[in-house]
């Protein structure tokens, strides 16, 4: 007689020769988070500090809709729209985008200059009645970046560990493009008014 076993943290299911899908179902669904094929998302923007709280969802809202007309198609937008849901946002600094004169670069462009270099989805909004200044940048992140329940930091048992150890182990654990990210994003604190 064949045996079927499904194993999952302490469920298991034993049949002779058939599982209904009732009983796959319930073992999937108890399956930990970190072993979950989808990831949650959150959208992720960087907004410029002179703006005040309802203006800087606002210039979240359309950088948004940027992403939503650029990346709309894929499958962790439409994960987020339908499900997840969550937005924060971030101090993004200063805006120089709109002054010709100017030879210095804004941090937010500067900021949008390396999720592009990190092969970051990320989609900024330039407002017509600030003479088309970079306002904000909107970017999707997926949990491996926020949830440090379910991706802990490293641990060393060292109490002095330089940051080029815990970056080089992040990147062991969770990839270059997830550290890099993760360590970029640590930096920043949220917006206020």
């Amino acid at each position: 007689m064949n045996k079927i076993v499904l194993k999952t943290g302490d469920l298991e299911l034993k049949r002779k020769t058939t599982v209904t899908r009732k009983e796959v179902r319930a073992v999937l669904k108890n399956k930990p988070k970190k072993m979950q094929t989808v990831l949650r998302q959150r959208m992720y923007s960087f907004v410029i500090y002179q703006l005040s709280g309802i203006q800087a969802g606002i210039q979240t809202g359309h950088a948004t809709n940027e992403y939503q007309l650029k990346f709309g198609a894929f499958k962790e937008y439409k994960q987020w729209v339908k499900k997840d849901k969550t937005v924060i946002l971030l101090n993004g600094g200063t805006t120089n985008q709109s002054n010709a004169l100017s030879t210095e670069t804004g941090t937010i462009q500067k900021y949008l200059q390396f999720l592009k270099f990190l092969k970051v989805k990320a989609t900024p909004f330039y407002e017509p009645d600030l003479n088309n200044a970079m306002t904000a940048i909107s970017f999707l992140v997926d949990e491996r970046i926020w949830d440090r329940e379910n991706y802990p930091d490293p641990k060393f048992r060292l109490d002095f560990v330089t940051p080029d150890e815990k970056t080089k182990a992040l990147k062991k654990m969770y990839g270059k493009e997830v550290a890099e990210l993760r360590e970029f994003l640590s930096e920043f604190k949220l917006a206020s008014n």
